[in-house]
Formats: structure tokens, sequence, C-alpha cells
């Protein structure tokens, strides 16, 4: 089998990736892929779909949804525990400088996407380096196997597409190469082989072989962590923007309709009639312009009504309506502001438990990356927990909101217990505070000021993180 070769499952899916991440770069992206998204009209010239695909809008629902579902999960900062003496090392996972919380977010922005990512979790061959993580996008996943050892599904084999960049001879810029980088579990052991391309791009050669050892002993696993839509597991999953993408990419074909029909139906045309054959000939059309024209002559100026043109309007409007309805929030109405938070919680509920779950699943995928780590450096895995947010809508408290909560707990109307929960409900208390730290804060604030000073301390502690 040719290193190049595809998973069946690479293949079936690989045409709604490429929709999906077109869709996500935005309309230069969209329009660069030509006829891809926007087929040509039978007996169009090539000058005029030029006309055609530049005059078309693309709506850049996709893009916006994306954003707007990733900044939901990370409102609020992922709670993360490692052995104390890694935790420094959270500031910089990937051994390139990105901390843990901007991977989590890449992650978990992959995931939505494209319902499909990958984490490698690999060390430097020298002895000194710390282990890394290396993410890899669905497309950058050509192949892989699995067998049943032992009654459990494990991964044998996987291979990775990735661009290596060296430094020119002379100092100056950078050659690319493509390379796989081949993980493989065989008689249960994990090795790595490095294919790169050679002068023919076709022909790859192999260029390194690697067994990588914890402290002294192979792996019996291969530590590359799968993260789907709904399970963690090598299988292709539905991607979760794809109707969403269909919609949008329908979107602009009616889009590049409509605006060709206001361009035909927009520019009067003259018309003669009655005149000869000999009689032909270029009349400019202008005040400083005179026409001779023959009695029997007529002229007028022809003007569509476009009245079809209306259909091709309500259907953007029905289709900005199902983008609306598939999670493109910032397409909607703003009224839908003066909804009752309870009908917004319902309304979103569907859509929020999708999130929810897709949450969840890169909680534990990235927990198993994690404790992955902490063991290659001798440490006990078992205390290493990742717990993303799930508490998508903003549930803050506004001051004469905690006010009254505060008084209330003042005149006895609540115990103590209540008062903190609903102070970690509405936010302004760190969720991870007792009764014990509440007390002993309360022994040296002033009751009067509780209020105050529990939303200082919270402000306080951001500011420090």
């Amino acid at each position: 089998m040719p290193i190049t070769d595809l998973h069946n499952e690479y293949e079936d899916y690989s045409i709604q990736w490429k929709r999906i991440r077109d869709c996500i770069a935005g309309e230069d992206a969209v329009k660069d892929s030509g006829q891809v998204h926007l087929p040509k009209p039978d007996n169009m010239l090539p000058d005029q779909y030029v006309n055609y695909i530049t005059r078309a809008l693309f709506y850049g629902a996709t893009g916006r949804t994306l954003s707007g579902l990733v900044g939901a999960v990370f409102r609020k900062r992922p709670i993360v525990q490692v052995p104390d003496r890694l935790r420094e090392n959270l500031f910089n996972v990937t051994g390139t400088g990105v901390p843990f919380d901007n991977f989590a977010q890449h992650t978990v922005e992959e995931t939505l996407a494209m319902g499909r990512f990958a984490v490698l979790v690999d060390r430097p061959a020298e002895a000194e380096g710390l282990p890394y993580f290396r993410g890899y996008r669905a497309e950058e996943i050509t192949n892989w196997r699995t067998e049943t050892i032992n009654g459990e599904e494990k991964l044998v084999q996987c291979i990775l597409k990735e661009v290596a960049e060296t430094p020119m001879a002379d100092g100056f810029g950078t050659e690319r190469k493509l390379r796989y980088r081949v993980l493989n579990l065989t008689d249960g052991i994990y090795t790595v082989q490095i294919y790169e391309e050679s002068e023919d791009a076709e022909v790859f050669t192999l260029v390194d072989e690697i067994t990588p050892q914890k402290r002294g002993e192979n792996f019996d696993y291969i530590p590359l962590q799968f993260f789907g839509s709904v399970e963690l597991n090598p299988k292709v999953q539905k991607p979760p923007l794809i109707d969403l993408a269909n919609v949008n990419i329908s979107h602009y074909r009616t889009s590049a309709d409509l605006e060709q029909g206001n361009f035909l139906t927009s520019q009067p045309t003259p018309y003669i009639t009655g005149l000869k054959a000999d009689q032909m000939g270029d009349f400019p059309i202008g005040s400083g312009s005179m026409w001779f024209l023959p009695e029997s002559s007529n002229v007028g100026m022809l003007e569509y009504q476009g009245a079809g043109l209306t259909f091709l309007e309500n259907a953007l409007t029905r289709k900005q309506q199902m983008m609306a309805q598939l999670g493109a929030r910032l397409l909607e109405d703003s009224r839908r502001s003066v909804e009752s938070a309870e009908t917004l919680r319902v309304r979103s509920s569907g859509e929020s438990s999708v999130l929810a779950n897709l949450a969840n699943n890169c909680s534990m995928g990235l927990e198993q990356c994690l404790e992955w780590y902490v063991d290659w450096e001798g440490l006990n895995p078992d205390i290493v927990e990742v717990t993303l947010n799930t508490d998508f809508l903003d549930k803050r408290l506004d001051p004469t909101e905690l006010r009254e909560l505060v008084s209330a707990w003042q005149s006895g109307a609540i115990p103590l217990d209540d008062l903190i929960y609903n102070l970690q409900r509405g936010e302004i208390l760190r969720p991870d505070y007792s009764i014990d730290d509440v007390k002993g804060l309360l022994e040296q604030t002033p009751t009067t000021t509780v209020g105050n000073e529990l939303e200082l301390d919270e402000s306080e502690d951001e500011s420090e993180e």
C-alpha cells in the first residue's frame, strides 16, 4: 500500500471538509474555489462567469457561528489540575510557546467545525526534552487502522501528513517539503517512521525511524488521542457545522442568481424598429448624441420588470432564517434580545446540548493527553483533571441582585450555604470556594460590605490570572 493512499472514510468526507473549511475562511476562499461552490450556468461565457461570481455575495454565517460557539465554551477558563511540578509547563504545552488554554480552544474549534481532530503526545529525542502536544487537522489524518487486542479496540497504525520547513543553504527563506509520520503498534511496541518527499515529488523515502521510550521502557500503545463530535475514536464522524455550511453555500448560489438578475433587469436597453440592413450602424446614447432615422422607425427602451426576482429575495430570507436556526445567532434579528432568559434557554437547548456534549468529549480527550504527558514525566497521572465550561448562558448577578441576596442572608432569610450557592451560580464567587473559605473571608470583612468584598476578591483573582 502506497503511503499516500487514503482511508475510505477520508475520501467519503473530504468534500464536506473542503466545503466547511472554505465557508469558515470566508468569501475569498469560497470564490477562489470557482465552480466547486458556484456552478457555471449553461451557455454562460467565461468572462460572463467571472462577473457572475464577482457580483455574488457570500454571507459569512459559518465562520461567525463557529467563533460564537467556541467563545461560549471559553467564556470561562478551563479547570485544569496537574501535579504542582508541572503547572508551569501548562504555559507551553506544544514546545512552541502555546499555552494549554489556547491549545484547548484550538482543539474545540477544530472538533466543532470538522468533527475530527487528533493530538499526538510526543517528546524530543534528547533526554532532557519535555513532552509536547502536536495537533493534526482532519485533512492531515490520511489513513489509520485498528485491531481488537485482548478484547479492546486499539489503534495499531495511523499516517499523519506534515509539512517540514528547513532553512535554505544561504540562510534566507525556508524550504517546504511534504512528509508523512507513520505511527505503528507492532507486537505491542510503539514505533514512529518518518517519510519525506524526494526530488521526485511522488516518491517518499524513509528518513528516520524512532522507538519512543518512557523511563527506559517501550510504549505498548500509540499516544494519539482522537477527538470527534460524538465519540473519542478514530472513526470519522459527521461534522457539526456541515448542515450550516450546506445552507451557507446554497445562500451564496441564490445570491449569485439574484445579483445576476438585478444586473440584467436594471440596465435599460434601447431598441429601434423599422431600419433596413443598410441603415444599421452605431447609435451612441447620451444627451450630446443625435440620431437620423427613417420616418417609419420607432425608438424605445426595453425595461424588464424582474418579477421573478422576488422569489429569489424570499429564498435568501428563508435561508438566512435556516442558518439562524442552525446556530448562526449573529444573523438573528436584534429584537430577540427582549426574550426572557427562560425563553432563550428553551430556544437554545438543542444547540447547547450538542455543544455541551462536544465540550465534555474534548475535556475527556485533553485529560487523556495530559495523563500521558504526566506519566511520561514519571508523575502520578491519577490527579490530572480537565473540565471545559458547559454553562453557555451569562448568569452574572447585577449589582441590585447582589445587594438583595446579601441582605437576605444578613437578615437570616437564607442560610450561608444558599448564599454561597447563589454567588457561585451568579458568577460572583469562584466555583472552587468552600464554606470555610467564605467564613474566613467574612471574619476579615464587615458584613455590610461583604457583597462588594466578594466581588472585589473575584476581580483581583482574575487579574492575577
